[in-house]
C-alpha cells in the first residue's frame, strides 16, 4: 500500500504510509517525518529541499548547486557583494521591529511625512 512521489533530484521524498498518514523521508540520511496529510507532507518536502539548496550554495565559489544542476556565476551576483542596509521603516512610535533594507534612491521627505501620517510607517536613514 507504500506509494512513492518523487521529485527528481531531490533529498526530501513522499511516501503514503497508511490512508491517512504520510512520510516524509530524506535519499541520504534516512531521516523521517510524519504527516497527517498530503499536504502537510508536500509542504515539508518542499521546505527541506529548500533548506538542502540554500546550505549548498556556495558563497566564496564560482559554482552555485541548485536543485541537482550546476550553474556558473561570477563574483557580482555572490552573497558577499549585496548591498548593506541603508533604510529602515517600522510600524508606529515603538522602534523595537523594523524592516531595513538598501535602496538606491529611498523615499523623500514629501513621501516619508505621507506615510508616517497616513500610515503610521516611520522611514529612517541608516547610519
Amino acid at each position: 500500500m507504500s506509494q512513492s512521489y518523487t521529485i527528481s533530484s531531490t533529498a526530501w521524498r513522499i511516501e503514503q504510509q497508511d490512508d491517512k498518514t504520510h512520510l516524509v523521508i530524506n535519499n541520504n540520511t534516512g531521516e523521517q517525518h510524519t504527516a497527517l496529510s498530503y499536504r502537510s507532507a508536500y509542504f515539508l518536502q518542499q521546505m527541506f529541499n529548500d533548506q538542502d539548496y540554500w546550505y549548498n550554495y556556495e558563497r566564496n565559489g564560482t559554482t552555485i548547486t541548485w536543485a541537482g544542476s550546476t550553474l556558473t556565476t561570477s563574483s557580482t551576483y555572490s552573497i558577499g557583494s549585496l548591498h548593506t542596509a541603508n533604510w529602515r521603516f517600522c510600524f508606529g512610535d515603538s522602534k523595537d521591529t523594523f524592516f531595513q533594507f538598501y535602496l538606491k534612491k529611498g523615499p523623500n521627505a514629501f513621501h516619508r511625512w505621507m506615510y508616517r501620517k497616513l500610515l503610521g510607517i516611520r522611514w529612517e536613514k541608516v547610519n
